[in-house]
Protein backbone atom coordinates (compact mmCIF):
# COMPACT_ATOMS: atom_id res chain seq x y z
CA UNK A 1 0.00 0.00 0.00
CA UNK A 2 1.25 3.47 -0.88
CA UNK A 3 1.57 6.13 1.86
CA UNK A 4 3.73 8.93 2.72
CA UNK A 5 6.72 8.63 0.40
CA UNK A 6 10.18 8.46 1.97
CA UNK A 7 13.37 8.54 -0.36
CA UNK A 8 14.94 4.77 -0.34
CA UNK A 9 18.04 4.26 2.00
CA UNK A 10 20.36 4.43 -1.39
CA UNK A 11 19.03 7.63 -2.72
CA UNK A 12 18.68 9.02 1.26
CA UNK A 13 22.49 7.88 1.61
CA UNK A 14 23.27 10.11 -1.48
CA UNK A 15 21.47 13.25 -0.21
CA UNK A 16 23.36 12.48 3.50
CA UNK A 17 26.52 12.35 1.66
CA UNK A 18 26.77 15.40 -0.40
CA UNK A 19 25.41 17.32 2.62
CA UNK A 20 28.08 16.29 4.82
CA UNK A 21 30.94 17.26 2.15
CA UNK A 22 29.26 20.45 1.44
CA UNK A 23 29.18 21.06 5.16
CA UNK A 24 32.85 20.11 5.73
CA UNK A 25 33.47 22.38 2.56
CA UNK A 26 31.90 25.46 3.78
CA UNK A 27 33.44 25.28 7.30
CA UNK A 28 36.74 25.79 6.70
CA UNK A 29 35.91 28.90 4.34
CA UNK A 30 36.39 31.30 7.51
CA UNK A 31 40.04 30.95 7.80
CA UNK A 32 42.36 33.99 7.65
CA UNK A 33 44.61 34.46 5.00
CA UNK A 34 41.88 34.25 2.38
CA UNK A 35 43.03 32.81 -1.57
CA UNK A 36 40.75 34.91 -3.95
CA UNK A 37 37.81 33.39 -5.83
CA UNK A 38 38.95 31.13 -8.56
CA UNK A 39 42.19 29.69 -7.45
CA UNK A 40 43.02 26.33 -5.92
CA UNK A 41 42.38 25.36 -2.22
CA UNK A 42 41.71 23.69 0.49
CA UNK A 43 38.66 23.97 3.20
CA UNK A 44 41.15 25.89 5.39
CA UNK A 45 41.98 28.72 2.80
CA UNK A 46 39.33 29.83 1.14
CA UNK A 47 38.69 32.16 3.58
CA UNK A 48 35.28 34.24 3.05
CA UNK A 49 34.89 32.49 -0.46
CA UNK A 50 32.96 29.46 -1.33
CA UNK A 51 35.67 26.15 -1.36
CA UNK A 52 34.08 23.43 -3.81
CA UNK A 53 35.80 20.77 -6.07
CA UNK A 54 39.13 22.28 -4.92
CA UNK A 55 38.73 25.15 -6.42
CA UNK A 56 37.68 28.84 -4.11
CA UNK A 57 34.39 30.04 -5.52
CA UNK A 58 32.75 33.49 -5.33
CA UNK A 59 29.49 32.09 -2.62
CA UNK A 60 27.17 34.78 -5.14
CA UNK A 61 28.69 33.66 -7.91
CA UNK A 62 26.07 31.85 -10.85
CA UNK A 63 28.77 29.55 -12.68
CA UNK A 64 26.26 27.66 -14.84
CA UNK A 65 23.77 30.87 -15.39
CA UNK A 66 20.63 28.76 -13.86
CA UNK A 67 19.36 31.54 -12.13
CA UNK A 68 20.62 30.37 -8.76
CA UNK A 69 24.08 31.39 -6.78
CA UNK A 70 26.67 29.25 -5.61
CA UNK A 71 25.69 29.16 -1.87
CA UNK A 72 21.91 28.95 -3.21
CA UNK A 73 23.33 26.07 -5.01
CA UNK A 74 25.19 24.36 -2.11
CA UNK A 75 22.01 24.68 0.39
CA UNK A 76 19.55 22.85 -2.43
CA UNK A 77 22.31 20.38 -3.57
CA UNK A 78 21.68 21.00 -6.78
CA UNK A 79 25.07 21.26 -9.62
CA UNK A 80 26.78 24.52 -9.77
CA UNK A 81 27.97 23.40 -12.82
CA UNK A 82 25.25 22.06 -14.23
CA UNK A 83 21.90 24.38 -15.25
CA UNK A 84 19.72 21.51 -14.91
CA UNK A 85 20.48 19.19 -12.60
CA UNK A 86 17.52 16.74 -13.13
CA UNK A 87 17.93 16.58 -16.76
CA UNK A 88 14.31 17.53 -17.64
CA UNK A 89 15.13 20.32 -19.89
CA UNK A 90 14.25 23.35 -16.97
CA UNK A 91 16.56 25.38 -15.35
CA UNK A 92 17.36 24.34 -11.31
CA UNK A 93 16.51 28.31 -11.05
CA UNK A 94 13.16 28.00 -12.92
CA UNK A 95 12.04 25.14 -11.03
CA UNK A 96 12.84 26.27 -7.28
CA UNK A 97 11.32 29.79 -7.80
CA UNK A 98 11.88 30.02 -4.02
CA UNK A 99 15.40 29.28 -2.93
CA UNK A 100 14.83 29.37 0.71
CA UNK A 101 11.54 27.28 0.08
CA UNK A 102 11.94 25.38 -3.11
CA UNK A 103 8.83 23.55 -4.82
CA UNK A 104 8.06 20.04 -4.74
CA UNK A 105 4.96 19.20 -6.60
CA UNK A 106 4.60 15.72 -4.87
CA UNK A 107 4.94 16.55 -1.62
CA UNK A 108 8.05 14.16 -1.10
CA UNK A 109 10.62 16.01 0.25
CA UNK A 110 12.38 16.35 -2.69
CA UNK A 111 12.35 19.65 -4.59
CA UNK A 112 11.67 20.01 -8.00
CA UNK A 113 15.21 20.87 -9.30
CA UNK A 114 16.09 17.08 -8.32
CA UNK A 115 13.53 15.29 -8.86
CA UNK A 116 12.69 14.43 -13.09
CA UNK A 117 9.64 16.05 -14.38
CA UNK A 118 10.36 13.67 -17.60
CA UNK A 119 11.55 10.61 -15.59
CA UNK A 120 9.41 7.63 -14.49
CA UNK A 121 11.44 4.92 -12.63
CA UNK A 122 8.78 2.66 -11.47
CA UNK A 123 7.33 2.89 -14.75
CA UNK A 124 3.51 3.81 -13.13
CA UNK A 125 2.89 6.80 -16.24
CA UNK A 126 3.61 9.11 -13.11
CA UNK A 127 7.14 11.00 -13.45
CA UNK A 128 8.94 11.67 -10.43
CA UNK A 129 8.71 15.16 -9.96
CA UNK A 130 4.28 14.08 -9.74
CA UNK A 131 5.17 10.77 -8.25
CA UNK A 132 4.95 10.94 -4.18
CA UNK A 133 6.62 7.36 -4.43
CA UNK A 134 9.13 6.67 -7.22
CA UNK A 135 9.81 2.89 -6.77
CA UNK A 136 6.11 1.81 -5.81
CA UNK A 137 3.82 1.93 -8.89
CA UNK A 138 0.89 3.78 -8.68
CA UNK A 139 -2.18 1.24 -9.58
CA UNK A 140 -5.23 3.15 -8.51
CA UNK A 141 -7.02 4.62 -11.72
CA UNK A 142 -8.30 7.86 -9.36
CA UNK A 143 -4.79 8.44 -7.91
CA UNK A 144 -3.17 8.48 -11.02
CA UNK A 145 -5.83 11.09 -12.41
CA UNK A 146 -5.61 13.03 -9.47
CA UNK A 147 -2.08 13.23 -9.92
CA UNK A 148 -0.94 13.18 -13.28
CA UNK A 149 -4.02 15.01 -15.30
CA UNK A 150 -3.40 18.39 -14.02
CA UNK A 151 -0.72 20.53 -15.10
CA UNK A 152 0.74 20.96 -11.56
CA UNK A 153 0.17 19.92 -8.02
CA UNK A 154 -2.94 17.41 -7.59
CA UNK A 155 -5.90 17.52 -9.81
CA UNK A 156 -7.85 18.54 -6.52
CA UNK A 157 -5.50 21.94 -6.38
CA UNK A 158 -7.17 23.30 -8.72
CA UNK A 159 -10.87 22.34 -7.64
CA UNK A 160 -10.84 19.85 -10.67
CA UNK A 161 -12.51 16.07 -9.78
CA UNK A 162 -10.50 13.90 -12.03
CA UNK A 163 -12.09 10.79 -12.05
CA UNK A 164 -9.70 8.06 -13.56
CA UNK A 165 -6.73 7.83 -15.74
CA UNK A 166 -4.85 4.78 -17.57
CA UNK A 167 -1.26 3.91 -17.91
CA UNK A 168 -1.49 2.29 -21.42
CA UNK A 169 2.03 1.23 -22.92
CA UNK A 170 2.11 1.92 -26.56
CA UNK A 171 3.14 -0.72 -29.96
CA UNK A 172 6.58 0.75 -29.34
CA UNK A 173 6.64 -0.31 -25.40
CA UNK A 174 6.78 3.46 -24.40
CA UNK A 175 3.92 4.58 -21.79
CA UNK A 176 2.09 7.36 -21.57
CA UNK A 177 -0.82 8.16 -19.64
CA UNK A 178 -4.48 8.45 -20.88
CA UNK A 179 -6.59 10.92 -18.84
CA UNK A 180 -10.19 12.33 -19.24
CA UNK A 181 -10.62 14.74 -22.15
CA UNK A 182 -9.96 18.59 -21.78
CA UNK A 183 -9.67 18.63 -17.88
CA UNK A 184 -7.35 21.57 -18.70
CA UNK A 185 -7.39 24.28 -21.30
CA UNK A 186 -4.35 24.05 -23.73
CA UNK A 187 -4.81 26.88 -26.27
CA UNK A 188 -1.50 26.48 -27.87
CA UNK A 189 -1.80 22.70 -27.91
CA UNK A 190 1.74 22.61 -26.75
CA UNK A 191 0.96 20.25 -24.38
CA UNK A 192 1.39 22.42 -20.97
CA UNK A 193 -2.42 23.17 -19.71
CA UNK A 194 -2.86 27.40 -20.28
CA UNK A 195 -2.57 27.58 -15.98
CA UNK A 196 0.93 26.65 -16.33
CA UNK A 197 2.24 27.61 -19.46
CA UNK A 198 4.43 31.02 -19.46
CA UNK A 199 3.17 31.47 -23.24
CA UNK A 200 -0.60 29.86 -23.26
CA UNK A 201 -1.15 30.74 -26.93
CA UNK A 202 2.80 30.44 -28.40
CA UNK A 203 3.45 26.86 -28.90
CA UNK A 204 7.12 28.39 -29.46
CA UNK A 205 7.32 29.66 -26.29
CA UNK A 206 8.79 32.87 -27.40
CA UNK A 207 6.58 35.56 -25.33
CA UNK A 208 8.33 37.35 -22.28
CA UNK A 209 6.43 35.17 -19.74
CA UNK A 210 4.01 37.82 -18.59
CA UNK A 211 1.16 37.26 -16.66
CA UNK A 212 -2.21 36.29 -17.94
CA UNK A 213 -5.45 35.01 -17.41
CA UNK A 214 -6.40 38.54 -16.06
CA UNK A 215 -9.67 38.85 -14.77
CA UNK A 216 -11.63 41.72 -12.74
CA UNK A 217 -14.34 41.27 -10.58
CA UNK A 218 -16.42 43.26 -11.08
CA UNK A 219 -15.79 43.03 -14.94
CA UNK A 220 -15.28 46.17 -17.40
CA UNK A 221 -16.87 48.71 -16.80
CA UNK A 222 -16.40 48.12 -13.34
CA UNK A 223 -19.91 49.54 -10.70
CA UNK A 224 -16.55 50.58 -8.11
CA UNK A 225 -13.35 51.73 -7.80
CA UNK A 226 -11.92 49.28 -5.43
CA UNK A 227 -11.77 45.72 -8.25
CA UNK A 228 -10.21 42.47 -7.52
CA UNK A 229 -7.75 41.79 -9.98
CA UNK A 230 -6.88 37.87 -10.22
CA UNK A 231 -4.82 36.09 -13.07
CA UNK A 232 -2.14 33.45 -13.76
CA UNK A 233 1.77 33.80 -13.60
CA UNK A 234 2.97 30.33 -12.81
CA UNK A 235 6.89 29.98 -11.40
CA UNK A 236 7.13 33.79 -10.78
CA UNK A 237 7.79 34.65 -7.16
CA UNK A 238 5.70 37.82 -6.98
CA UNK A 239 3.34 40.31 -9.18
CA UNK A 240 2.95 44.05 -9.32
CA UNK A 241 -0.26 45.39 -10.40
CA UNK A 242 -0.21 48.62 -12.50
CA UNK A 243 -2.66 51.18 -13.58
CA UNK A 244 -2.73 53.10 -16.69
CA UNK A 245 -4.63 56.41 -17.47
CA UNK A 246 -4.61 59.45 -19.23
CA UNK A 247 -1.76 60.92 -17.01
CA UNK A 248 0.09 58.39 -16.98
CA UNK A 249 1.02 54.82 -14.99
CA UNK A 250 1.34 54.31 -11.35
CA UNK A 251 1.56 51.10 -9.06
CA UNK A 252 -1.50 49.95 -7.75
CA UNK A 253 -0.08 46.99 -5.61
CA UNK A 254 3.51 45.47 -4.98
CA UNK A 255 4.97 42.12 -4.32
CA UNK A 256 1.76 40.25 -4.34
CA UNK A 257 1.98 36.84 -3.52
CA UNK A 258 1.95 34.02 -6.23
CA UNK A 259 0.45 30.46 -4.85
CA UNK A 260 2.01 27.33 -6.29
CA UNK A 261 -0.18 26.77 -8.78
CA UNK A 262 0.64 30.59 -10.02
CA UNK A 263 -2.64 31.96 -9.12
CA UNK A 264 -2.83 35.39 -7.94
CA UNK A 265 -5.37 37.76 -6.30
CA UNK A 266 -5.34 41.58 -5.07
CA UNK A 267 -7.94 44.09 -4.23
CA UNK A 268 -6.52 47.64 -5.59
CA UNK A 269 -8.04 51.03 -5.71
CA UNK A 270 -8.41 52.77 -8.73
CA UNK A 271 -9.05 56.85 -9.65
CA UNK A 272 -12.98 57.66 -10.05
CA UNK A 273 -14.27 59.40 -13.01
CA UNK A 274 -11.54 57.26 -15.03
CA UNK A 275 -10.44 55.05 -17.58
CA UNK A 276 -8.27 52.51 -16.35
CA UNK A 277 -6.18 49.93 -18.02
CA UNK A 278 -4.74 47.69 -15.30
CA UNK A 279 -1.66 45.30 -16.38
CA UNK A 280 0.56 43.00 -14.39
CA UNK A 281 4.03 42.21 -14.50
CA UNK A 282 5.73 38.73 -12.78
CA UNK A 283 9.10 39.33 -10.83
CA UNK A 284 10.80 35.61 -11.02
CA UNK A 285 13.80 34.61 -9.72
CA UNK A 286 17.16 36.35 -10.62
CA UNK A 287 15.46 39.59 -10.82
CA UNK A 288 13.99 38.71 -13.99
CA UNK A 289 10.41 41.02 -14.49
CA UNK A 290 8.22 39.42 -17.21
CA UNK A 291 6.73 41.93 -19.91
CA UNK A 292 3.09 43.51 -18.81
CA UNK A 293 0.22 41.25 -19.33
CA UNK A 294 -2.63 41.64 -21.46
CA UNK A 295 -4.48 44.54 -19.54
CA UNK A 296 -8.06 44.41 -18.68
CA UNK A 297 -9.88 47.86 -19.11
CA UNK A 298 -12.18 49.37 -16.01
CA UNK A 299 -13.96 52.29 -16.49
CA UNK A 300 -14.47 53.92 -13.08
CA UNK A 301 -18.13 55.13 -11.89
CA UNK A 302 -18.50 58.73 -12.74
Amino acid sequence: MRGSATMSVERRGFYLTVRMVFALLIAGCGADGARSAGTPCTPETCGANLCYDEVCLDPASNEDDDRLTLSEEVALQTSPYVPDTDEDATLDGIEVVHPDNPRDEDGDGVHDALESRVTDQDGDCLTDQRDPDDTEPELDPTQLAELGCCCYGPCSAWDIDAESATCEVAEDGTKHLVCPPNIQPDSDQDGVADPCDLCPYDPDNTCDGAPHSLASDPPSPASETSPTITGHAFGAQSVSLHAITCEGETVLAESVPVDTQGRFAAAVQVTEDATTTLVARAQRIGDNTSGPSAPPRLHAPR
